[in-house]
């Protein structure tokens, strides 16, 4: 018996700070949880860099383009779910709670 033609996926996607940011071919959606528990999702749409581009589909530089695109996306996505945890974290750890936290730590 014959297996049926499975469909390749081209999705894949990173773990960011209490979040998750999964990207496709044409966009990328990022998933984070506030400290409040409150889930925040943003998406956007993207043209891959070889449509914009002839040159950018010959193999190695397609490659290292492609290398250098997700090694800055990765970035920033990761900052900008730091941003979102940590502005309602940021209100939380200046409440008095956090100091006796580091009272309570102290070695004097």
């Amino acid at each position: 018996m014959k297996d049926k033609k499975s469909k390749k996926t081209y999705i894949g996607g990173q773990a960011v700070i209490e979040g998750v940011m999964m990207r496709g071919k044409t966009g990328i959606a990022t998933a984070v949880r506030d400290s409040d528990g409150v889930i925040r999702v943003e998406a956007e749409r993207i043209t891959p860099p070889e449509k914009k581009n002839a040159f950018l589909k010959l193999p190695i530089i397609r490659g290292a383009v492609n290398f250098f695109s997700s090694l800055v996306t990765g970035t920033k996505i990761l900052m900008r779910s730091a941003e979102v945890y940590g502005t309602t974290a940021n209100r939380l750890s200046l409440k008095s709670g956090s100091r006796k936290l580091l009272k309570s730590t102290s070695w004097t």
